[in-house]
């Protein structure tokens, strides 16, 4: 399997709807012996939710998360500077294929960047 860029951000939004059903599914039911006071705190309060405020709840993660991934691939891009004052470097995200024979650049800066991909269909 080879990856390029859209493909890439595709897998970051599967990952991060998949994160954020296992935490609605945490909040419902927290798991383990001894969850964590914060853990339960929030579950107490998700629990007592009306359904139409527990949907509002969900898309204050989703948008929370979003905007989380959105900020990594802006740094990621080289859009949003996350050294200290002075020059900056750069950072390549490469993909190295399984066996290791081909290497893609993901943020390859002559093409689409990867925060802009992760807007694009919003």
């Amino acid at each position: 399997m080879k990856m390029n860029a859209e493909e890439f951000v595709q897998a970051i939004k599967t990952i991060d709807a998949a994160g954020i059903k296992g935490l609605l599914q945490m909040f419902e039911n927290p798991p383990g012996r001894n969850p964590s006071s914060t853990l339960l705190s929030i579950s107490r309060f998700f629990k007592k939710l009306e359904p139409e405020d527990k949907e509002i709840f969900r898309e204050a993660l989703k948008m929370a998360s979003a905007d989380a991934w959105y900020s990594v691939l802006l740094m990621v891009d080289g859009l949003m500077a996350f050294e200290p004052v002075g020059p900056k470097g750069t950072l390549e995200f490469i993909y190295t294929s399984p066996d290791g024979t081909e290497k893609i650049l993901l943020n390859d800066p002559d093409d689409e960047y990867l925060s802009t991909l992760f807007k694009s269909d919003e």
